[in-house]
């Protein structure tokens, strides 16, 4: 009989349930941050018995590097899963916050130049716009650097880099840089026989060839809140991916490379199909994200964009900025319009990403801030109705136009979405300002304003996860209609979930993972600001340079003529 899948948590459309991963305060906030961690040391005897479960089970001598969960016969996974969780659990699953355990493997790096295994990410075994899953690796031996055997290699927080669903013949976006990012990104996490590591599913990482002369040996297994549904994604050669409901078994039975050529199994039924981007990431998306100095992106682009060989390459320009180049107004998350910057593009996405690094030295990064320890905060709080007053009158009397309208393109919103924009890169737009001149005056007297709008989510709107690129910004929401019932108007941080409150200010930074939606029957109104970043000299220099540079951009130079068009389109002579 075929196994019918674990059904997923019931919920309402678009939302997230506000899920820590690990119970201790200090590693939860280490992990969320690097996407890794050591969470314990297995005992000796603990290490002796999975060397002993891995050599009855799996006794045949290979080589390369072998992972028994893509390759084992389904019987001898599942009795390799059943005694791995018998040894593991009760080790790490205390130190979980109500997750369970499924997918055991074996890891066996043989000795050889074929036992590499190349930059990936794992599976995702979960809707991650709504959960996150998590790997428990143990070493069984030794594995660094000095000895030569393969040690884990990991690029620090690259688990906030995407949310693109992984399985089977899924989108890889990193193949253009995979090489550029070996290299220069990761860190290796030297480990002794018994270490017990953790990663994000989502966390890039490799490993070397072992050239020990000795095979090298660890057990992984995963980790998903008790909530989760477990899903499996299939990719296609249009832009979409199918995600199925599967269940603990479905990864015992089957492998993401036993189902490549293969039709998928009938008994999963189909959960959605979402669209996708086959955009691939540059060597400046990249190294925007990691430590890696300016010269060698510089020579990793110049090579690039000569196809490493001295003739141009098909796109005069730099590699296309995608959905997260700045264009003329925030959107809900930070997540502006664009396409393929040409020359000016990426020269200005070159001096962005000069600044990300120099503020991440400049600053600690956090998801959220606490409005009051900015000034400004109180006066738009001490004058919300009015700003209330002047968006309900707007809204009454004028068409609004949906976002992607005003931005020229979508910004991946699942409902309607408006804007009524009051500031675009630094200019007021005078027809509708003076429509709003209380909401005008008030936002003028914010420090380094540079975007100002009223944001309009219709009822079952959501924004799923996404990231902004640019640090130098942040973003801010003041709550103006929020309808009942409470908490059904949300935006989630990184691992902050935070409720829209009529009068009530967010701050946040943008370029940590984040989405946003609308739970409840009618409109959600909020003001949305984007303001500079504050920061000590000579960054705040900088950063002004870098954020005024984004008026150069194709898209940004003609914001005005775009916001005026569709006024007389919508609303007739201004």
């Amino acid at each position: 009989m075929s196994p019918s899948p674990t059904p997923a948590a019931t919920r309402p459309e678009g939302a997230l349930v506000a899920r820590r991963t690990l119970v201790d305060d200090a590693q939860q906030e280490e992990f969320s941050r690097l996407g890794y961690l050591k969470l314990t040391t297995l005992d000796p005897e603990r290490v002796e018995r999975l060397r002993a479960v891995y050599a009855e089970i799996f006794p045949e001598e290979q080589q390369g590097f072998i992972p028994t969960y893509a390759v084992a016969p389904p019987d001898r996974k599942a009795r390799a899963n059943e005694a791995v969780k018998e040894v593991l659990e009760p080790v790490v699953g205390p130190l979980f916050d109500r997750h369970r355990a499924f997918n055991s493997s074996f890891l066996m790096k043989w000795p050889g130049d074929d036992s590499a295994l190349p930059l990936h990410q794992d599976t995702c075994y979960v809707d991650e716009r709504v959960f996150r899953s998590a790997v428990v690796w143990v070493a069984l031996d030794d594995a660094d650097e000095d000895l030569d055997n393969g040690p884990l290699q990991v690029i620090p927080a690259s688990h906030r880099f995407d949310r693109l669903p992984r399985g089977t013949r899924t989108w890889w976006p990193y193949d253009e840089v995979a090489s550029f990012a070996e290299e220069h990104c990761t860190v290796a996490l030297p480990v002794r026989a018994g270490d017990v590591l953790m990663m994000d599913n989502g966390l890039i990482h490799c490993s070397f060839p072992n050239r020990s002369g000795r095979p090298r040996l660890a057990v992984a297994i995963s980790m998903a809140p008790e909530e989760a549904g477990l899903i499996h994604a299939v990719g296609h050669d249009d832009p979409t991916v199918t995600l199925h409901d599967v269940d603990e078994d479905f990864f015992v039975q089957h492998s993401p490379y036993g189902l490549a050529g293969a039709p998928f199994p009938d008994v999963y039924p189909r959960r959605e199909v979402r669209p996708i981007d086959f955009r691939q990431f540059s060597v400046s998306d990249l190294a925007g994200l990691c430590d890696v100095p300016d010269d060698l992106v510089a020579a990793a682009e110049a090579e690039a964009a000569t196809n490493g060989d001295g003739a141009p390459g098909p796109d005069d320009g730099a590699p296309g900025a995608g959905p997260d180049a700045s264009g003329p107004a925030p959107v809900e998350g930070g997540e502006d319009a664009g396409g393929g910057p040409g020359r000016i593009g990426a020269a200005v996405q070159r001096l962005m990403m000069v600044n990300n690094r120099l503020i991440g030295h400049a600053v600690t990064l956090q998801p959220v801030y606490d409005p009051a320890d900015f000034a400004w905060t109180r006066l738009l709080e001490d004058h919300w109705e009015e700003i209330r007053d002047e968006a309900r009158a707007v809204l009454e009397t004028r068409r609004v136009p949906r976002i992607e309208q005003v931005l020229g393109a979508s910004q991946g919103n699942q409902g309607d979405w408006n804007t009524f924009v009051l500031l675009a890169l630094r200019k007021r737009v005078e027809f509708n300002a003076r429509r709003c001149p209380v909401t005008a005056e008030l936002v003028a007297q914010v420090p380094g304003i540079s975007s100002a709008l009223f944001s309009v989510f219709q009822p079952g709107t959501h924004l799923p996860s996404h990231q902004a690129p640019n640090r130098g910004v942040l973003r801010y929401h003041l709550g103006l209609i929020v309808p009942e019932p409470a908490d059904s108007c949300q935006l989630r941080v990184l691992d902050d979930v935070l409720s829209y409150r009529e009068g009530e200010s967010i701050l946040f930074d943008d370029t940590f993972e984040h989405e946003a939606w609308n739970r409840a029957e009618a409109p959600r109104v909020t003001l949305l600001l984007e303001l500079d970043r504050p920061l000590a000299t000579p960054y705040r220099q900088f950063n002004a340079l870098t954020q005024r540079a984004f008026t150069l951009y194709p898209e940004a130079r003609g914001a005005a003529e775009r916001l005026e068009q569709l006024e007389y389109e919508l609303n007739g002579a201004r």
